[in-house]
């Protein structure tokens, strides 16, 4: 399957020759992250107007989604036929390490000013 123009249209430039199906990525079982609807919305408001701009990270042996498992779901719902992804040879412990560090220092972030999204 190659990717066609509504396919490229949906991901920033740079991100093109990353592009692999959907259907050779697979959600982790294991994500220590819960996306309720109002994340899937913003989410799906993020992408709908910014396009897929930060690559999912996946591990190469089994497709598995590291980081990008909400991007991915909303994705798959919304009939998206490809993602960019940067692969990692990272066994099974490494692997959640890494995807439990990723969601935990996305928690410590802080905002410098508020933000108006509506989704």
């Amino acid at each position: 399957m190659t990717p066609g123009p509504v396919d490229l249209a949906r991901v920033s430039p740079d991100l093109a020759p990353l592009l692999v199906p959907l259907e050779s990525l697979q959600e982790d079982p294991n994500n220590a992250r819960v996306h309720p609807e109002e994340n899937i919305a913003a989410i799906r408001a993020s992408l709908a107007e910014f396009g897929q701009t930060i690559p999912l990270v996946v591990r190469r042996s089994d497709g598995r989604i590291l980081s990008g498992n909400g991007r991915f779901s909303v994705m798959l719902a919304d009939g998206w036929r490809f993602a960019a992804v940067v692969y990692t040879d990272d066994d099974e412990a490494l692997g959640a390490a890494f995807s439990r560090t990723d969601n935990r220092t996305a928690e410590l972030q802080h905002l410098t000013t508020a933000l108006d999204i509506d989704a």
